[in-house]
């Protein structure tokens, strides 16, 4: 039982490792896909837009159907997604297919979130480390900006990342149909609407707040990092990708420690510490125009998205998990939808401008927690 327990916890993580790869293609290519179907900053802006509604759509089909398909046939379809997102992305030859393969990239990303965290939330405690599995995330943004940023700089096809995806796919779907690793977890099922008074309860509404303003925030930061760095700091589009990769592994390895964070500074500390740090180098990083700020920023985020989600996670019903995470992420992608297109425009105006949103959003993040902590 507990070296199966183990074995579902490094799928979880595993799954999320792919859903990186799949997401964090997107950011260093966005000035490549710029050049190629010749679209400005502006334009651009609706990338974060239909990536969103893309996460919207899969969550809030994933809350609905969840409970009635059971965990490993949506954990099957997240897969195939997956496949058919690095399919469209290979064979994209218009601006209409681009689109359209962001859109399906955020269907895939929303189900492959909420499927493998409800993975991770159905083991033991113990093994709940939601720390290490959004460090898997990071990992993924640590490897695929440099994997295109070698492509790049040895004139190779970009496109090859897709190729890997897909055959990624195919593998960890063989895998999952002829070992059976995965329980169905086919919970009760009850009406829709009924289902949603989870949102009535304070942590989760003040939760799903807090997660929005962040998750829009370090999404926008990272999606348009390449258009700060090429344009505040004359970096070129190769030192630019190879840079983000460095944010990435800064994350990352914050969101691996997060646990024993939490566990030494407790929950009310490391937010708010975590908050500082962002609030504090983001402003010095456009104030002064150190971009090894943006690194120092890193730190800060790591370890906000998993705390959170596993403090929430643990104040709801076993019963009501899958639907709090198809939730989480859908809601995620409205806020998916404002912010970082919102960065968008402003950034076509200025690039500076397009930062001042995430310091807004990390003080609104400051004011909600206070009321998280009195829930």
């Amino acid at each position: 039982m507990i070296k199966n327990e183990k074995r579902l916890q490094w799928l979880a993580f595993f799954e999320m490792f792919l859903v990186s790869i799949a997401a964090n293609s997107l950011a260093p290519l966005i000035t490549t896909f710029q050049e190629q179907y010749n679209l400005s900053i502006t334009t651009s802006s609706l990338f974060p837009v239909f990536l969103s509604i893309g996460g919207i759509s899969a969550n809030f089909i994933g809350a609905y159907i969840i409970s009635r398909i059971g965990v490993r046939k949506y954990n099957i379809s997240f897969i195939v997604s997956l496949g058919i997102t690095a399919i469209l992305f290979y064979f994209s030859k218009s601006t209409s297919m681009l689109f359209a393969a962001v859109f399906v990239l955020g269907f895939t990303t929303g189900s492959g979130m909420a499927v493998s965290s409800t993975i991770l939330s159905h083991l033991e405690v113990k093994l709940q480390n939601f720390g290490l599995y959004h460090a898997c995330f990071g990992l993924g943004g640590i490897l695929t900006p440099a994997i295109i940023g070698i492509f790049f700089k040895y004139n190779l096809d970009y496109r090859i990342v897709f190729i890997i995806i897909f055959f990624s796919a195919v593998s960890t779907a063989i895998y999952q149909i002829s070992s059976k690793i995965l329980p169905d977890h086919v919970y009760e099922t009850e009406s829709f609407v009924k289902s949603l008074s989870v949102i009535k309860l304070p942590v989760v509404y003040l939760s799903l707040i807090i997660l929005i303003f962040y998750a829009s925030s370090e999404m926008g930061t990272v999606l348009w990092s390449s258009n700060l760095f090429m344009q505040a700091f004359q970096f070129t589009k190769e030192s630019s990708v190879m840079f983000l990769s460095g944010f990435w592994l800064v994350f990352t390895l914050g969101r691996i420690f997060t646990q024993q964070i939490e566990k030494k500074l407790k929950f009310k500390k490391t937010i708010f510490i975590s908050l500082l740090f962002v609030l504090i180098s983001l402003t010095v990083l456009l104030w002064k125009g150190w971009p090894l700020l943006f690194w120092l920023m890193a730190l800060g985020m790591a370890p906000i998205f998993p705390t959170v989600q596993k403090y929430a996670m643990q104040h709801i019903p076993k019963s009501q998990v899958g639907l709090f995470n198809n939730l989480l992420y859908g809601f995620l992608g409205v806020g998916n939808i404002i912010l970082p297109a919102l960065m968008g425009v402003f950034g076509g105006i200025n690039i500076y401008y397009a930062f001042l949103i995430p310091i807004v959003s990390m003080l609104i993040i400051l004011v909600v927690f206070r009321f998280l902590l009195k829930a």
